[in-house]
């Protein structure tokens, strides 16, 4: 969907999305002259108008492919900073990314090993329960 042909509902679309989806924030910053009462009410009204609807849907998709992060783009970042460390000779940098690129990988297991009382077995005790019945006829 193009930009919307009135030009208040286009900046009401905007800054809808640049607000969170505040409607009263974004009814006033588009140029509509009420107080937040009014914004509030009037703002939440323009949200059912179709136009800014289908402008809302596709502005929303916009942003949601803007801020993808995929893995390939953070791979690539991970390996521009590691490049950097080692050019500046910071070996924690590198060490740290090659850390989180092999956890990314899925190369190393956290493990963790539980013991009981000094180091030894942990001690289990079985319970037993009876069932007693309190319905006696």
């Amino acid at each position: 969907m193009p930009i919307l042909e009135n030009p208040k509902h286009e900046a009401f679309c905007q800054a809808y999305i640049v607000n969170r989806h505040n409607a009263t924030q974004a009814y006033m910053e588009a140029g509509y002259d009420a107080d937040e009462e009014s914004a509030r009410r009037l703002g939440s009204k323009l949200l059912t108008n179709l136009d800014v609807k289908e402008r809302l849907k596709e502005l929303r998709s916009q942003v949601q492919a803007e801020d993808l992060i995929t893995i390939d783009g953070l791979i690539e970042e991970m390996n521009e900073v590691k490049s950097t460390a080692k050019a500046d000779n910071q070996l924690n940098i590198v060490a740290k990314i090659l850390e989180m690129q092999g956890k990314m990988i899925a190369a190393f297991t956290d493990k963790k090993e539980l013991t009981g009382k000094n180091g030894g077995a942990i001690e289990t005790k079985a319970i037993q329960y009876e069932i007693v019945d309190t319905d006696k006829d």
